[in-house]
């Protein structure tokens, strides 16, 4: 197995610190007597199994972890912030445009943030992009502050009038 099938596995931040995490357990193993097949049938994906394999030199599978290592090493991040947590279905729908659209080594990293209440931030190479519900409603109580004040005055005035004149 080469390593696109690993390497076109990975989704997110997490997948990518899980598989570097592995590569480091099936490392310590290779210089270990009998450990490397207990790690590799306990500890580790099948993915990583499978791109393994049936290698028995130290110095081939010391190889091609490295090789893996730097591919990853190689993903662009794009952090996306939501106000809820996506489905499989989404994620893979919105990795698959950005893989379109800014190469197929390109990674998310999710955080979850009701307080946004809809649409998303969007962070990539230093660029920030804000295309939430909170900031455009932000946006227009900061623009409309005065005329909003001014309407809820004109209604609270109405109502202690027409309280008054029940009397």
């Amino acid at each position: 197995m080469d390593s696109s099938k690993i390497i076109g596995s990975i989704k997110t931040v997490e997948d990518k610190d899980r598989l570097f995490s592995e590569i480091d357990l099936v490392s310590k193993a290779i210089y270990v007597e009998g450990e490397l097949l207990k790690v590799l049938d306990s500890q580790v994906s099948k993915t990583l199994r499978g791109y393994v394999g049936n290698e028995t030199s130290q110095e081939v599978i010391s190889q091609k972890l490295s090789d893996l290592k730097k591919s990853l090493a190689e993903f662009s991040v794009v952090k996306l912030t939501l106000a809820y947590e996506p489905s499989e279905s989404t994620i893979d729908k919105i990795l698959a445009f950005l893989r379109q659209n800014l190469g197929e080594k390109t990674i998310l990293e999710m955080q979850f943030e009701p307080k946004i209440l809809g649409g998303v931030i969007f962070e990539f190479r230093g660029s920030y992009k804000d295309y939430t519900l909170k900031s455009r409603l932000d946006e227009v109580f900061k623009n409309k502050r005065e005329e909003i004040l001014r309407s809820l005055s004109q209604n609270s005035n109405r109502k202690t009038q027409n309280y008054s004149s029940n009397l």
